[in-house]
């Protein structure tokens, strides 16, 4: 069957008589047409919602949301993975992307951004060669958990005294505001609460050494969060940084 393109109206059946945001949603003999949802210029919808549906209907079949295109995205990166997982624990959309790319699915997918992404191709392996002896890196993790905690512990208050007259005041955090004036607590006082689980950077650490056989990377410094985590490790921002390193 035939539709017009201003009302979507089966061909010979004359003037729609559905209101014009109806009639662009494609609403006639219980059938729906997506060709303004391709085109991203159904008058009913947000600007934002338009250039999202021209960015859709401007895809490949099969090319995923997360841009390494810097036409389309503005900035240039790689994904890269680790480790092996099955298929069937993944979603379908993460799924396929995996197939698009004839890549192995693995544990997590990151982006990481790079200034220049040719010298790196679909498939290739990043071994702990990258890095070389006296290297500064940048570290990042996500910190250890440490739950709810106090004002001494988690901002270093000096806490209450312990005689004259304190009396089961000693590690309170004291006055967090003032009287009538200017009767509120100002924003982001320094009160107890929950520490630690966040994303942390430790900056300028050195490479020790690196195995490519075992995969390991030695570095002197402290690393950010627990045993087994994931950590991220980036050419170092504020100097020392070696070429090679990514």
């Amino acid at each position: 069957m035939k539709w017009h393109q201003s009302c979507l109206a089966p061909e010979g059946a004359g003037r729609c008589d559905l209101t014009f945001r109806d009639c662009h949603k494609g609403q006639a003999d219980g059938e729906q047409s997506n060709s303004w949802r391709e085109a991203g210029d159904d008058p009913g919808l947000g600007r934002r919602q338009q250039r999202r549906a021209r960015d859709r209907a401007s895809r490949r079949p099969g090319e995923g949301g997360s841009g390494t295109n810097p036409e389309r995205d503005s900035y240039s990166a790689v994904q890269v993975t680790y480790g092996h997982k099955g298929a069937k624990k993944l979603t379908k959309g993460l799924a396929g992307h995996y197939a698009s790319a004839g890549v192995e699915p693995g544990v997590r997918l990151v982006e990481l951004r790079l200034d220049d992404t040719s010298e790196f191709a679909v498939g290739q392996e990043i071994g702990a060669d990258t890095f070389e002896p006296g290297d500064s890196i940048d570290v990042t993790a996500v910190s250890k958990g440490k739950g709810f905690a106090g004002v001494m512990k988690r901002h270093g208050f000096a806490g209450q005294p312990a005689s004259h007259g304190a009396h089961r005041v000693h590690r309170k955090p004291g006055a967090i505001g003032q009287c009538a004036t200017p009767s509120r607590v100002f924003k982001g006082v320094k009160m107890a609460g929950r520490m630690g689980g966040t994303n942390v950077t430790t900056l300028n650490l050195e490479v020790v050494r690196s195995d490519p056989d075992q995969q390991v990377v030695l570095v002197k410094g402290s690393v950010p969060g627990p045993k087994g985590g994931v950590v991220f490790v980036r050419n170092a921002v504020k100097g020392g940084a070696t070429e090679g390193a990514s």
